[in-house]
């Protein structure tokens, strides 16, 4: 994990609280190892888990707490989670706020697998270069799984936001405006997660965002 030392504005407007947000997309082993499964379409121990639903990532957030608290590993007061898009784009932007020509333009093959490199399918998570804050894969192998819910126009809410891109889209770089989603319900070949830790976020920024 890699903790920040600055607090972002969450989907309220308001200061979140600083977190730990894992160096690397959840791995395949990772994930069978609490979960007892691995649903992969690209079976390989260190390859990220994707073929996941919102509703089985945020399951594995709170299996995960509950053992971390149960062992006495957990920091009082604290949680895993999924990141807020406020939180991802932070730490995918290496700790700035980030802007067109800031350190997150860089050479896409350099720091992602995406449609032009990686033949079809997932690599094992951190073959690339990591970004400023040491954080790997933020900008390809897998898209990742936001907090946020998704407010669709005309539709039932059931939606969580996905941020970045995965092995088989274009390469957008992480500050882009692109941004998916993905029924609580559905899985999918080309999304994953990664686990962030903080202290638990007031129910009034845990939100539909547009």
């Amino acid at each position: 994990f890699v903790q920040t030392t600055e607090s972002v504005l969450g989907p309220d407007g308001k200061p979140m609280p600083s977190f730990w947000i894992g160096k690397f997309e959840l791995t395949q082993e990772e994930y069978q190892a609490l979960i007892g499964k691995n649903p992969a379409t690209f079976k390989a121990p260190r390859n990220p888990v994707e073929n996941i639903s919102p509703m089985e990532a945020e399951a594995f957030c709170r299996v995960l707490t509950d053992r971390e608290q149960e062992a006495g590993r957990l920091p009082p007061g604290h949680e895993y989670r999924l990141p807020f898009q406020a939180e991802w784009l932070y730490a995918g932007l290496g700790g700035t706020r980030g802007q067109a020509g800031g350190p997150n333009v860089v050479a896409a093959d350099a720091v992602a697998w995406h449609k032009g490199n990686s033949e079809g399918m997932t690599h094992p998570v951190g073959g690339k270069q990591p970004n400023a804050l040491g954080i790997f894969d933020m900008a390809g192998n897998v898209a990742e799984i936001y907090q946020d819910r998704y407010d669709k126009p005309n539709d039932d809410g059931d939606f969580h936001a996905c941020g970045g891109v995965g092995y088989n889209s274009r390469f957008y770089p992480v500050d882009s405006a692109l941004r998916g989603s993905l029924r609580n319900w559905v899985a999918n070949a080309e999304v994953g997660f990664r686990v962030l830790l903080a202290r638990p976020v007031p129910p009034a920024a845990d939100q539909a965002t547009r």
